[in-house]
């Protein structure tokens, strides 16, 4: 069996803190409800520059999906929403404004928006619900 972040959770709230690659490699699968994923104490220091972007799936039927993320890192995101809202926390940036459709959106934290090279790029899918991404320590 692989990490537990890997593994599935159908309906349930969750919280997920990992601390190294390994243990989000595979990604991330939910059926419903409530997901953080906390990267706060996530330790980068073992990409190089040739291996970054690390990329991770995350995939979800319904419910929300936070990303928190330390204040500083440089992450992307290709998000695919069929209904719902993708919203940017402590700051006016909705990145859709709710609803039905199938939205595609791309998300640059602020430190890629400053012109760093992103360590992370998040591939999310969801059927219906919100992703939030924040900033925090």
């Amino acid at each position: 069996i692989g990490p537990i972040y890997a593994q599935t959770d159908m309906f349930t709230d969750r919280v997920a803190t990992p601390a190294s690659i390994s243990e989000i490699s595979e990604g991330f699968v939910f059926g419903a409800g409530d997901y953080t994923l906390d990267l706060t104490d996530l330790d980068l220091s073992s990409i190089t520059a040739a291996d970054a972007p690390i990329t991770i799936p995350i995939s979800g039927g319904a419910g929300q999906i936070d990303i928190i993320m330390p204040t500083g890192l440089a992450m992307t995101a290709d998000l695919n929403l069929v209904a719902g809202s993708i919203v940017v926390a402590d700051s006016d940036e909705q990145l859709s404004s709710g609803g039905l459709g199938n939205f595609y959106n791309a998300y640059q934290s602020p430190a890629v928006t400053a012109g760093a090279a992103p360590s992370l790029h998040l591939e999310i899918n969801m059927a219906a619900g919100e992703i939030r991404f924040t900033e925090g320590d």
